[in-house]
């Protein structure tokens, strides 16, 4: 691949559109999550998934969803064309492996239904199989290279799930116990 090409326009126009639409199953995956994440998780062992506010939970999934739109359309103007693929490829591998992890696994395990399970499977999969496959079927990467990036990509959205939820954590105590109001009369 020439890296003087912009990843996104040396694309074929349909895994182009389908790496556009990412963002937008993102986000209303995250809403499905959103609905019912903090009932679920105070059905659930703290140790699986621990107890989260719909707020803390709210202020997550808008961190993440806002890195999902700048991967995708804000990230190509800040890098080469080589990392943005690679990193459109780990962010489709991170929503690929989410299916599986937590969203099926957590749905048998617990027999009942996982919030955002629904988006994951009839959403998710199909689209990202597809751009998975895509870039692999069309020469642009090899299996080990596409494995590395989906299991890179699971890592860092794992990792940016824990860090998001705390700072939801810490923003959320922050708006609710009226941290914000004193800290802005003070400033005042």
């Amino acid at each position: 691949m020439d890296p003087s090409v912009p990843a996104l326009r040396s694309m074929n126009p349909r895994i182009k559109s389908a790496v556009y639409a990412l963002p937008l199953v993102f986000i209303l995956h995250n809403l499905e999550e959103l609905i019912g994440m903090a009932s679920w998780t105070e059905r659930i062992p703290a140790a699986i998934h621990p107890h989260v506010t719909t707020l803390q939970f709210a202020i997550a999934i808008t961190l993440f969803s806002l890195l999902g739109l700048v991967t995708v359309f804000g990230s190509p103007r800040l890098i080469n064309s080589v990392w943005h693929e690679r990193i459109l490829i780990a962010f489709a591998g991170m929503l690929w492996l989410n299916v599986f992890l937590p969203h099926v696994l957590a749905t048998i395990v617990f027999q009942m239904y996982a919030p955002g399970v629904f988006t994951a499977v009839l959403l998710n999969l199909p689209l990202t199989s597809f751009i998975l496959w895509s870039m692999y079927r069309n020469g642009r990467h090899s299996v080990m290279s596409l494995f590395l990036l989906i299991a890179s990509g699971g890592a860092i959205g794992a990792g940016l799930a824990v860090i998001f939820l705390r700072i939801g954590g810490w923003a959320a105590s922050f708006f609710w116990t009226g941290a914000c109001v004193e800290s802005l009369l003070a400033v005042v």
